[in-house]
C-alpha cells in the first residue's frame, strides 16, 4: 500500500479513482461480495458489485456501480434493486424511494440519509446510472468532499486507502460493512 495522496484532495482524478477502486477491490471481496472493475484495464472506470439479503417475505438483490462523478470529481455510488418474494418467486424492481427506504436500506442508516442531502433532502436520489444507462438510485456525491474532509480532520487520506474510507461510510447505505 502507498502512501501517495491525491494533489486535490478530498477530489480524485481518473487514475487515482482507478488506483482507489483498485484497492478497493479486495476488501469488498473479504466482506463476501461479488465484485470486479470494469471499463479500460489500465484505467476502469466503475467497480461492480452486488448485494443479497433476505427478509422475512423476499429476498432483496442490489446491483451496485461506484463511479467517478465527472462533475465533482468524487466516488457515486448508483444501484438499482430487485425483490423477489419468497412464496410466489415472482420478481419485481424497486422504482420508488419509500420502497427503498422499506426493503434496500437499512434503518440504522436512514436518519443519516434523510438529511445528509442538499438543505435537509434526502441523499438518495434517482438518476441514470452511466454505466447500464438504466433508471435507478445513487446518492448524491455534493457532500462526500465535507464529509471526507472532517472523517480525516482536513488531512489527505492515501489514495489506496480513499475508497476504503469512503465505502465504510457510504456502503451503510446497502448495510455493507468492510471487514
Amino acid at each position: 500500500m502507498s502512501n501517495d495522496y491525491s494533489c486535490s484532495f478530498p477530489f480524485l482524478d481518473s487514475h487515482e479513482f482507478a488506483r482507489a477502486a483498485s484497492a478497493l477491490i479486495p476488501r469488498l471481496q473479504r466482506a463476501g461480495l461479488a465484485c470486479r472493475l470494469s471499463g479500460p484495464n489500465e484505467c476502469p472506470d466503475a467497480v461492480e458489485f452486488t448485494v443479497l439479503r433476505d427478509t422475512d417475505h423476499f429476498t432483496v438483490r442490489t446491483q451496485a456501480h461506484i463511479v467517478l462523478s465527472p462533475v465533482y470529481a468524487l466516488p457515486t455510488l448508483y444501484f438499482v434493486s430487485t425483490l423477489t418474494d419468497g412464496l410466489t418467486s415472482s420478481t419485481r424492481a424497486i422504482t420508488l424511494v419509500d420502497e427503498l427506504y422499506k426493503y434496500t436500506i437499512p434503518h440504522s442508516a436512514q436518519p443519516i440519509l434523510e438529511h445528509s442531502g442538499i438543505y435537509g433532502m434526502s441523499a438518495v436520489s434517482q438518476a441514470e446510472n452511466p454505466i447500464t444507462n438504466l433508471i435507478g438510485f445513487y446518492v448524491h456525491p455534493c457532500r462526500t468532499g465535507e464529509v471526507m474532509q472532517t472523517i480525516n480532520q482536513d488531512r489527505p487520506i492515501p489514495i489506496d486507502e480513499y475508497l476504503v474510507v469512503w465505502f465504510g461510510i457510504i456502503g451503510s447505505v446497502l448495510g455493507v460493512g468492510l471487514l
